[in-house]
């Protein structure tokens, strides 16, 4: 068994662990706001990157997700329906070519406590989630006692979607997250166009979204969106401490078909565009870079409970 998979598979006993030292938030939070009780199951791979001038490096990455929401009936009050999760994503990156090297090992990892209030009427959607998150280094979570507020994460969103006419929709919000790479606020505001039952359009920023029902079983959706983190990391030695940040703009397209009443298959393609990491090498200096656009695609497994 390799080393990444043992780590993957020990995950759940190490996310246990870390709860008596704070919770914690997932990586897209604010990016699909209307969710629903499932165990989804995810995974990412990107062509390999190169590094705009002057740096002749090279990165590749392989991203997976594993994540479990859940309704809490015993939660609802004043008409809020309550959704309640958990949530990894791990990401492996191997930065070549750089000299001094990167002073992480590329295992960066966000465990996640999600959860969502929610409530609908003839005139308003209204959601308001709030999430903490430890985002670190795979040897930072193999050594919790290292572990500060650095790698602390707490995500907010609040999200009203009210009735224009019979078609149309606006939406006003807040979010704070990684998105953008550092922790920032920034608004959510636009509109959602009605296409009966079968789609939708959201022209809101930060995220643009068509979404269309072929059939019941098929489901077709285009996104436009941000997408970053920031992780406290550590050197082998576990002596430097420093933060990795990625931040980038995606333009996806995905097919969703659903098998069975319970379980839905999904693939996507997208470009990853307007991608930036900032990190600090061996030396102690911090290097601040761009990567050339990239193809990558996604395959997941959705459980509807």
């Amino acid at each position: 068994m390799s080393r990444r998979l043992r780590c993957y598979l020990i995950t759940p006993v190490l996310f246990i662990s870390l709860l008596v030292l704070a919770a914690q938030v997932e990586g897209d939070f604010c990016a699909s706001p209307w969710r629903k009780p499932s165990v989804r199951l995810q995974t990412s791979f990107d062509n390999d990157a190169n590094f705009k001038a002057p740096h002749s490096a090279e990165l590749a990455a392989a991203r997976f997700s594993l994540s479990a929401l859940f309704a809490q009936s015993g939660l609802q009050r004043n008409g809020y329906d309550s959704i309640a999760g958990v949530v990894h994503n791990y990401s492996a990156l191997s930065l070549e070519g750089f000299n001094p090297a990167a002073q992480t090992n590329g295992d960066l990892h966000t465990l996640a406590l999600p959860w969502y209030w929610s409530k609908k009427t003839d005139h308003i959607e209204r959601r308001f989630g709030l999430a903490a998150a430890i985002s670190t280094s795979s040897n930072g979570l193999k050594n919790p006692d290292k572990l500060d507020h650095r790698a602390l994460q707490l995500w907010l969103s609040w999200e009203d979607r009210r009735t224009i006419n019979q078609d149309w929709d606006w939406l006003l919000g807040i979010c704070a997250d990684h998105r953008f790479g550092k922790y920032r606020f920034y608004p959510v505001v636009g509109v959602v166009r009605k296409m009966g039952a079968a789609g939708m359009l959201r022209l809101a920023f930060p995220d643009l979204q068509f979404g269309w029902s072929w059939s019941d079983r098929l489901r077709f959706d285009l996104r436009l969106e941000p997408m970053g983190n920031e992780w406290s990391v550590y050197d082998d030695s576990l002596e430097k401490e420093s933060s990795f940040q990625w931040r980038s703009w995606s333009a996806s397209a995905e097919v969703n078909w659903r098998l069975f009443a319970e379980f839905s298959v999904f693939l996507r393609a997208g470009q990853r565009f307007k991608q930036a990491l900032e990190f600090k090498l061996a030396d102690d200096s911090r290097l601040k870079t761009h990567l050339d656009d990239t193809f990558y695609w996604s395959l997941g497994l959705v459980w509807w409970l």
